[in-house]
Order: structure tokens, then C-alpha cells, then sequence
């Protein structure tokens, strides 16, 4: 069974129920709802802050698959 990661960005409430995945928050908002929480506002320019977060907690070895879903992107 494959383990995925959802990556939510300056959401504070989601709602995705699934056996299979985590979440991780990155966003202004302190919380204590998801897996794994980085509290930065998030922009490209804190990307390496995001890198050295994800490296610190083993995270990238510990999933199969990345979904990462950021609710300010407009097309």
C-alpha cells in the first residue's frame, strides 16, 4: 500500500478523510490539526526554509507520493 503526503498552503481547514495520507500545513496559522506543521507564510522565497523542514523530519523518505494543494494559486 502506497503512503502519500497531501501539502496543504495557507489553509487552515481542509477537509480530505483518507486512511492512506497525511497532511502536512505550511501557512500563517499556528495549528495542531495536521501531521506536520510549518508556520511561515509561504512564498517562493522561503522554499529552502520549506526544504530544510521537510529533511528535518525524514519526511521525503517516508512517502511514496506528494500531493501538494495551494489554495491561493490563481490561473
Amino acid at each position: 500500500m502506497s503512503k502519500n503526503l497531501i501539502i496543504i498552503v495557507d489553509e487552515q481547514t481542509i477537509d480530505i478523510a483518507h486512511d492512506d495520507c497525511d497532511i502536512a500545513y505550511i501557512g500563517p496559522n499556528l495549528t495542531t490539526q495536521y501531521k506536520y506543521v510549518l508556520n511561515i507564510e509561504y512564498n517562493l522565497n522561503k522554499w529552502y526554509l520549506i526544504k530544510k523542514f521537510f529533511k528535518k523530519f525524514d519526511i521525503i523518505d517516508k512517502y511514496d507520493y506528494f500531493w501538494f494543494v495551494d489554495f491561493n494559486y490563481k490561473i
